[in-house]
């Protein structure tokens, strides 16, 4: 049994389950030295797991918990097809510094020790591990080797090898333990430390920290989980869990109520994340709180982070904070997106005041974040709210709210909160319908009376009806007084150094001109405060997301609509930023992209996190982030289903974009294109055309024998054209989508003339028996085709 000198503590199970393995196995003339600061030459500190001191050498180890499979090369490493970083060259590099630290106390004819580096793979507590070296030969070892790695020379990667003196050995630990090289290790994680435990829910303990080294007393918290003692595929799902929770935190961090968020940390032995302190108490614990104040931050927080797609559905009294009048969310990472069929697991039953549709289907929608809502704050709103905390023993029908004094005075709450308590989903109104209740000084996003409907603005407009909120900004459908024709005004949020920015994206916008792209006309500064207006044409029409029932025809006609819209917008220098299906309006099947913004053009926050590009976070907004957008957008309108949806639909590097078997209709190529852009597989920046990329610009090849011709009188122009287009698709159309093809085949101009003509060879080829009627569309007649099929056989 080795010597064993405990300097620090171990940071996970792991190292403790590897400390004893080396000890019992090591020989008892061996020094095993754990968890301790080695210092450099000019003072400064890196971290060891052990410093073993043995026949051959002075190691220098670093124990990793990884379980399940490993590939390690001299470059990449990967944990079961994860990425994971790696640690060699960090590794070696201590091991040389150590190296130094001995050659500095040698005499006169001594020699310093070898010095090398180690890494011990343990496999969790010591289960097996599969290591994949590739076609290199490195120091990293399982529990089956690492004794033999430690105790025979042949693994020793000096040029010569010699069995180590007595006062080499006396050399090392002099090196190792002088020049303050023993420090008590801090309980510290990635650059923070670890002040006490607050509480542990589940999986997670939850701790107070601070960072190292700050200047300032900050504060955070962490929520920390170890995973080297668990299965591999339960810490997959632990890591996947927080890394959820990190990237919404990171989308929402704009909003105020939600804790913003500073790291994620991942060591493939334990993951964290931290986030701003939660201070206060739960407001269950604090009923006594401005009620009203309360009530309406938590609506707005929750209207804005639905506009961005996300649903917070563990929505209680116990997760809102309240502090000397701050309110805050906690547990915003159990936030889903819309219409997530995953039935709730047993901690989550937890919450009170589930909708049915959720506990019995895994359904949750925008109009079950209002039952939960309504729900939540009925003890604080209503004088007589329900005995009972169950979901499943309370009955709408029994029940109509009392409202308190402080909310009696506001205008249909009491209705809305008695028809969002419905267990019938669909006759529950949408939480944006609860701030028509309130005052228009009191609603999101509005400062003023002067915007409210009826209200004239800058004597050009007036504003009609409020159509959409969203979380920078009020969209209202207005009259243009001198023009006497329907116009849309998108009213935003004040923020500093607005008119500079504003007025420059506007000056590049309003010049854009595209069939497909709303028109952009005015820009101007709500007269009284800050708020500055954005004017565009009005399309009265049906965006995306509402349209009953497309086919999967149109929504490609409509995809190849916006591509190109995206493209010219490329071109001028421009993007989108917020591709989806509530910003792609169709009317009389002509699709238009809507809803640019103009403010915060830099800003990685904008953007719906469900259609939103994970590179964004990353790298911040390129144009291939509108590609991603638009083909995530498509994706989901073709298949019924979000790609993303097994990751509660929130795209994730990680994550698998499953569109195999889920969309019908789409051709084999065009699918291909689809899945290498959700895997960011494509460069863009080589790609001019993005139409002939997706194969959107059909080329046809195709050579009509001359017995063909002959036979059935197909004239050279337009027959020929038409037919030939049609061969190369060979799937039934509408006859205006084999009019669109070949004049984008043959790169004619679709003017009235050109369309014309291509109309007239239709009619030319039905009559000859070439093509027929089928229900809507027009096909090759199988006459045709046998004949086709015989002569091309030859």
């Amino acid at each position: 049994m080795a010597q064993h000198v405990s300097v620090g503590k171990p940071a996970n199970d792991a190292e403790v389950w590897a400390f004893d393995y080396l000890q019992k196995y090591l020989p008892d003339h061996y020094i095993l030295i754990t968890n301790i600061d080695v210092y450099t030459d000019s003072n400064q500190p890196f971290e060891v797991d052990a410093i073993v001191v043995g026949d051959w050498g002075v190691y220098v180890l670093d124990v990793k918990g990884y379980q399940g499979e490993l590939f390690a090369s001299k470059d990449i490493w990967k944990h079961n097809s994860r990425i994971v970083d790696n640690p060699l060259p960090k590794l070696n590099q201590n091991a040389r510094v150590l190296a130094s630290r001995c050659k500095s106390r040698i005499r006169q004819n001594q020699h310093a020790p070898w010095c090398q580096g180690l890494i011990f793979v343990t496999g969790g507590l010591g289960q097996d591990i599969e290591i994949s070296n590739g076609d290199y030969d490195l120091a990293v070892y399982s529990k089956e080797h690492i004794i033999d790695a430690l105790t025979n020379s042949e693994f020793i990667t000096a040029r010569y090898k010699h069995k180590l003196e007595r006062y080499q050995r006396e050399l090392a630990v002099n090196a190792i333990c002088d020049f303050k090289l023993l420090k008590e290790k801090d309980q510290r994680v990635s650059n923070y430390i670890k002040i006490r435990k607050l509480f542990t829910k589940k999986d997670f303990e939850v701790w107070l920290v601070k960072p190292e080294g700050h200047t300032f007393d900050y504060q955070y918290w962490m929520k920390f989980v170890d995973i080297t003692s668990v299965q591999s595929d339960y810490a997959e799902k632990l890591r996947a869990q927080l890394k959820k929770e990190y990237y919404l935190l990171s989308e929402l961090s704009d909003i105020p109520l939600v804790p913003a968020v500073l790291t994620y940390h991942d060591d493939g032995e334990s993951i964290a994340l931290v986030h701003q302190e939660i201070l206060g108490q739960p407001l269950s614990t604090s009923p006594d709180r401005n009620r009203v104040e309360v009530f309406m931050s938590v609506l707005e927080a929750l209207v804005n982070m639905k506009s961005k797609g996300v649903l917070h559905r563990a929505l209680s009294l116990e997760s809102i904070y309240v502090n000397d009048g701050r309110v805050q969310l906690a547990n915003v990472g159990y936030a889903y997106s819309p219409d997530i069929n995953t039935l709730a697991n047993a901690s989550q039953l937890e919450v009170p005041w589930l909708p049915l549709e959720y506990l019995e289907k895994g359904i949750y929608t925008g109009k079950s974040l209002s039952y939960q809502f309504a729900l939540t704050f009925m003890p604080l709103i209503a004088e007589n709210p329900p005995s009972s905390a169950s979901t499943l023993d309370f009955q709408t029908e029994s029940f109509t709210p009392k409202l308190k004094k402080e909310f009696a005075g506001i205008q249909g709450l009491s209705d809305w909160v008695n028809a969002a308590s419905n267990h019938d989903m669909d006759s529950r109104p949408e939480l944006e319908e609860l701030l028509s209740c309130f005052d228009e000084d009191s609603l999101p996003l509005v400062e003023t009376s002067e915007i409210k409907a009826g209200s004239t603005i800058a004597n050009k407009y007036r504003l009609e009806e409020c159509i959409g909120r969203g979380g920078t900004s009020s969209i209202w459908r207005a009259r243009h007084l001198i023009g006497d024709y329907d116009c849309c005004l998108k009213i935003l949020d004040s923020f500093d150094g607005a008119d500079e920015l504003a007025k420059k994206e506007f000056e590049i916008l309003r010049v854009l001109y595209h069939p497909n792209i709303v028109r952009i006309f005015d820009l101007d500064i709500v007269p009284g405060n800050d708020n500055y207006f954005l004017t565009c044409e009005y399309l009265d029409g049906s965006t995306l997301d509402q349209l009953e029932n497309p086919t999967t025809e149109a929504l490609l006609t409509y995809f190849e609509q916006i591509l190109s819209a995206l493209q010219y917008l490329h071109r001028m220098g421009r993007m989108h930023k917020d591709v989806k299906p509530e910003n792609i309006m169709v009317v009389a099947e002509k699709a238009y992209l809507i809803d640019f913004n103009i403010s915060l053009a830099d800003c990685k926050l904008l953007g719906t996190t469900r259609f939103k590009d994970p590179l964004v976070k990353i790298n911040g907004w390129h144009s291939s982030a509108d590609l991603y957008s638009l083909v995530l957008t498509f994706s989901e309108m073709i298949a019924g289903v979000h790609p993303f949806v097994d990751n509660d639909e929130i795209p994730c590097l990680e994550a698998n974009p499953g569109l195999s078997g889920r969309i019908n209709g789409l051709p084999d190529a065009l699918r291909v294109k689809f899945e290498q852009t959700l895997r960011h597989e494509v460069n863009w920046s080589t790609i001019d055309d993005y139409l002939a990329w997706f194969k959107l610009t059909r080329q046809v090849n195709v050579d009509i024998p001359q017995k063909i011709i002959n036979r059935w009188e197909i004239k050279k122009g337009y027959m020929s054209k038409v037919l030939t287009t049609m061969l190369g698709d060979m799937q039934p159309r509408s006859r205006e989508v084999v009019k669109r093809n070949t004049l984008k085949a043959y790169g004619i101009v679709g003017n009235k003339s050109n369309k014309g003509s291509v109309n007239a060879a239709i009619s030319m080829l039905k009559s000859g028996g070439i093509i027929e009627e089928h229900g809507k569309k027009i096909r090759l007649t199988s006459n045709f085709l046998s004949d086709w099929e015989i002569v091309k056989g030859k």
